[in-house]
């Protein structure tokens, strides 16, 4: 297939924000969403555009299709899932909620500073796997309950 579209604003500039916004590289979002590398890369470089099973899946990672697709609206998508809150949260909210779950469960001690790059980094494997609010505290909470301070 040729270039399909050359503009600025394109489908694929937006796949390419989307994977640098889960700080992935190009092979690890192709395992992510269980696509053979050549096949990111090509829709990064508006040699083919993602059908509707990756759009869903890129939609499970919490972003709007329709502004993969048209550019138009919120990067994140409004998704409400049953008993959660919407899904309006980035990884200063995550590494927040981390901070505060944390100082709950040691109420008397101060946090070490050197437990930043331990919230920093989980910080980061949550965004990229938590598709809403409610489902990244979980993960902050196992995580926090099955690590050894």
């Amino acid at each position: 297939m040729k270039n399909i579209s050359k503009s600025p604003e394109s489908i694929a500039d937006r796949l390419r924000t989307i994977r640098r916004d889960l700080g992935m590289n190009q092979k690890e979002m192709s395992l992510h969403l269980g696509l053979g590398e050549s096949t990111w890369q090509n829709y990064e470089r508006e040699l083919n555009i993602p059908g509707g099973e990756v759009l869903s899946k890129i939609a499970a990672l919490g972003y709007n299709t329709d502004w993969i697709i048209t550019g138009m609206g919120p990067i994140r998508g409004n998704m409400i899932r049953e008993g959660s809150v919407q899904n309006n949260f980035d990884l200063k909210w995550v590494e927040k909620t981390f901070d505060e779950i944390l100082s709950n469960k040691f109420p008397n001690s101060a946090l070490p500073t050197s437990l930043k790059p331990f919230v920093q980094n989980h910080s980061v494997k949550i965004m990229k796997l938590a598709t809403n609010p409610d489902e990244a505290i979980g993960m902050i909470k196992m995580i926090i309950d099955d690590f050894k301070f």
